[in-house]
């Protein structure tokens, strides 16, 4: 069977999971959507605190933080490295953020991608807190 050019085009049908549609489903979509997509980084007055690939989140005083800089431009990242890794909550282990392109042992790699209020906000931010 062939389509000319006047007819619509053809959709398959496929069965829909009875979840899949509705109000219900909305509501658990969103709260996956919510759950899924935690902040990688939280500023507080005492400390930095970083969330790493495997959800595990470390905490570091400001006077622990050795450097704090925001690289890349399409693909920004956070690098920070803790003057003292025996001070941190929970205290680092070496290599344990270890992965591509880190060259350091204690440092932490977190990624920016889609975060507000932005890169510039979080750089001057940073200058404030580690001056």
């Amino acid at each position: 069977m062939t389509a000319s050019v006047g007819d619509p085009p053809r959709r398959r049908s496929r069965p829909r999971h009875p979840a899949s549609t509705g109000p219900a489903a909305c509501c658990l979509l969103s709260h996956a959507q919510r759950s899924a997509h935690r902040l990688p980084l939280r500023l507080t007055e005492e400390h930095l605190e970083v969330t790493g690939p495997s959800h595990a989140t470390v905490a570091i005083e400001w006077s622990n933080v050795a450097r704090a800089e925001i690289r890349g431009r399409l693909t920004s990242v956070l690098v920070v490295e803790p003057v003292d890794p025996d001070r941190t909550r929970p205290p680092l282990r070496r290599w344990q953020w270890a992965g591509h392109g880190r060259s350091r042992p204690y440092e932490l790699v977190v990624p920016l991608a889609g975060m507000t209020p932005g890169r510039g906000a979080l750089r001057r931010e940073l200058a404030r807190r580690l001056a």
